[in-house]
């Protein structure tokens, strides 16, 4: 058939032409008839695992000869090869306790989860679907081979494959499949958490995730029991219309809708980056060390994987919530501190699931930080930028978009402050504005050619950095080096190097110091630590309806 690769006709042909039978099957099948890409194909054959090594000789390399699986290199690419086999017994709801190689691709079928995953064609364009695949996949149906009881009992993973395939693809469950997964959802217990964290984070960047969530909420509170916490509970507060598990699946509904652009910028890690890991944010910052190990080279931006991230922060952005509940005296609710206390949840449930580190640390990052002011001036878009990195930084922005449009219509006046942000951020990106160490005029050997050493070096560069992103300087190799020279002298001759002012007067040359008093600079430069400080810190929104004096302080902290 023309949709089947080249790489997987060679081998198909090969194969026949030894005498075998060969068919592709599974997910693969599935794709092309749904006229989506397959991400890679599979070929089931009559041939044994010892013939198809004889077969292919130097190309074939051995994956589980047990399971009767071969790889075979084909072209630049490769191949799975698996022989027709049945499954024996289940022991232990993971795999079975031995296979039996069978020469009947029907007794192979059999043995597979789903009957949209149980059809097989080859190149003659012969199509085999003994279970009604291809009828389930025009009515859009998810049907179990079989009872569904014995399927799931058999390997319980696959009750979370078929929640993620209904999530991804869209489709409805077969009633009684739908059923036998809450009967036998605590079987998951069974299973490795490294397969669960896989089929998760998969269900989490499907187009119906938040639906599949509001139907299985038990079943994810097997391997997660806090989000049993958020379910029915109300917040009595009137920026919300819904209680907090509603609130968090209408966020997530909303991440899933909106769109992550691709970012303008791929320099090098933010401040934040080089310091905490995933929380800077190129786009290639966010993508290091996801399958963990180091890529030798930056690894290319991935939308997928950058809205799994968006979605999973949405899905614990308010998991700290009832921990941090307290009524006002006229009955108002309020939730001060649910970021943090969401921050240090969400790390234990991904920790728990053995995601992948700098995943876990986007993710909770983007927890912590999703009640923060959104920036209005270019000044403080900067500041953030030079925080997150432009990757985090606009999937923390897309995250409070969708956690207002989760909230009660009346307080969505905040899309258009967002708006706003974003219009910034992109103006600021494409004038080339300087926002990580990377991207100053001036670097370590400059500062090495003055004389600086060892962490004086590092801390002359934040200075410069921090007054570039407040405006202060201009990013210019002379305005630069001048002030980092003024700096220079300071280490030198062992005086405090705040107390030295390196701001450009307005209007001044670009390379001129500033000539404002020694004092005057000091409280500049604390006023401005100060202001450093408090954006390591979560910030709130501001309040949107008039507060008495007595209510201020809480309900700025609970938008």
């Amino acid at each position: 058939m023309n949709m089947i690769p080249r790489e997987a006709r060679n081998v198909i042909r090969e194969l026949e032409a030894a005498g075998y039978e060969a068919w592709c099957v599974g997910g693969c099948v599935r794709d092309a008839l749904l006229g989506r890409k397959p991400k890679d194909w599979d070929v089931t054959t009559s041939a044994l695992p010892e013939q198809v090594m004889e077969l292919f000789g130097r190309r074939a390399i051995p994956r589980g000869l047990k399971h009767g699986t071969v790889w075979v290199r084909s072209g630049a690419d490769g191949v799975d090869v698996t022989t027709f086999r049945c499954d024996g017994e289940y022991e232990d709801h993971r795999r079975p306790a031995s296979v039996s190689f069978t020469d009947s691709l029907d007794e192979d079928l059999w043995r597979r989860d789903l009957t949209v995953n149980a059809i097989a064609f080859n190149m003659k364009g012969e199509l085999r679907d003994p279970f009604g695949g291809r009828e389930d996949l025009e009515r859009r149906l998810l049907r179990c081979v079989g009872e569904p009881d014995r399927r799931f009992q058999e390997d319980a993973l696959r009750m979370m494959r078929l929640l993620r395939f209904s999530a991804v693809l869209g489709f409805d469950m077969d009633p009684e499949a739908e059923a036998a997964v809450h009967r036998n959802r605590e079987l998951l217990r069974e299973i490795a958490i490294e397969r669960i964290e896989l089929e998760m984070l998969g269900l989490l960047a499907g187009q119906d995730a938040a639906e599949i969530l509001r139907r299985f909420p038990d079943v994810i509170a097997v391997f997660w029991p806090e989000i049993r916490e958020m379910i029915g509970f109300e917040q009595h507060n009137v920026h919300h219309c819904y209680d907090v598990w509603e609130h968090t699946l209408h966020a997530l509904d909303a991440a899933e809708q909106l769109d992550i652009p691709c970012p303008i910028l791929s320099a090098g890690l933010s401040r934040a980056g080089r310091r905490a890991g995933p929380g800077g944010g190129s786009a290639q910052d966010s993508q290091l060390g996801l399958d963990g190990k180091k890529p030798k080279r930056p690894a290319p931006w991935d939308k997928t994987e950058e809205r799994t991230v968006l979605c999973c922060a949405a899905l614990l952005h308010d998991i700290g919530k009832p921990r941090c509940f307290t009524l006002d005296e006229s009955g108002g609710g309020h939730f001060l501190g649910h970021w943090s206390a969401g921050r240090d949840m969400a790390d234990e449930m991904l920790t728990r699931l053995r995601t992948p580190r700098l995943f876990r640390e986007r993710v909770v990052r983007l927890v912590e930080q999703h009640e923060r002011h959104i920036p209005k001036t270019e000044k403080e878009v900067r500041r953030l930028l030079g925080l997150f990195g432009e990757a985090d930084l606009r999937l923390l922005l897309i995250l409070k978009r969708a956690d207002n449009l989760a909230q009660s219509p009346d307080y969505r006046e905040r899309q258009k402050e967002l708006d706003q942000a974003e219009r910034v951020l992109d103006t600021l990106l494409r004038q080339g504005s300087c926002f990580t160490l990377k991207q100053l005029a001036v670097n370590g050997r400059d500062l090495i050619s003055m004389g600086l050493k060892g962490p004086d070096i590092g801390a002359v560069l934040e200075r410069l950095l921090g007054c570039v992103l407040d405006g202060e300087l201009p990013n210019e190799r002379r305005a630069l080096l001048k002030a980092s020279s003024k700096l220079a002298r300071a280490y030198r001759e062992g005086t405090d190097p705040d107390a030295v002012s390196l701001a450009v007067p307005a209007g001044g040359n670009t390379g001129a110091a500033s000539s404002g008093g020694t004092g005057a600079a000091q409280k500049k430069r604390k006023k401005r630590r100060r202001k450093k400080k408090k954006l390591q810190e979560p910030l709130t929104q501001e309040p949107q309806t008039p507060k008495t004096p007595e209510q201020e302080p809480q309900e700025q902290q609970d938008p």
